[in-house]
């Protein structure tokens, strides 16, 4: 059963931002774990959960569902945000 909100958006944690921000980004994985202090099973594991979610089954998937859900990317600025607060 999906996390869901009272307006049926998935519930996304704030690692799960992170990481999201930085699909958007295009970062690598090694990156992203890096960046963000985890291990890259943790890594795995998060983007596990995010496929759930989103029932998407790639980076890619999750990045469109994310830039059609309330993330946005300045590329100009080279920033996320989501739901207008700053990501990274």
């Amino acid at each position: 059963m999906k996390q869901q909100q009272q307006n049926n958006e998935i519930k996304i944690t704030h690692q799960e931002q992170q990481i999201i921000a930085r699909l958007i980004k295009d970062y690598q994985r090694k990156n992203i774990s890096d960046e963000l202090h985890i291990a890259p099973s943790t890594l795995d594991t998060e983007q596990k959960q995010l496929y759930k979610k989103t029932n998407r089954h790639s980076a890619h998937g999750i990045v469109g569902y994310a830039l059609t859900h309330g993330f946005v990317y300045d590329f100009a600025a080279n920033k996320v945000y989501y739901h207008q607060q700053l990501i990274c």
